[in-house]
């Protein structure tokens, strides 16, 4: 079974309807914050989170299939993006910060 991450979406087609950094900008989301990415896929939102939130902020990305993970690792490391935390399992059983985050997101999600 595919999941939604991995669906031929190419990411300049895909802005076109969903642009992360004015989502985020108007959920609030700014420099050293906490956000987590619940169903995070390939890091469309949480690469760009990442890059708002800045060094002092923190993202988590949540996502049952290991290979949605293992991309959004991969594109995390070749961005020097380093303030995301990468979580493998299903969100209602997972408790991915210690603390109260300052926003939470389900981007296109609803699909799987």
């Amino acid at each position: 079974m595919s999941c939604g991450w991995s669906k031929d979406y190419y990411y300049t087609e895909r802005l076109m309807w969903q642009n992360p950094n004015l989502i985020l900008s108007e959920v609030g989301l700014i420099t050293s914050k906490t956000l987590v990415d619940i169903g995070c896929g390939d890091g469309f939102s949480s690469l760009a989170a990442a890059k708002m939130v800045g060094a002092d902020g923190l993202v988590y990305a949540i996502d049952a299939d290991i290979n949605a993970i293992a991309a959004i690792t991969t594109k995390a490391s070749a961005a020097g993006i380093n303030n995301i935390r990468f979580l493998l399992g299903n969100v209602e059983e997972s408790v991915p910060c210690p603390t109260l985050a300052d926003v939470a997101i389900l981007d296109n999600v609803l699909h799987d």
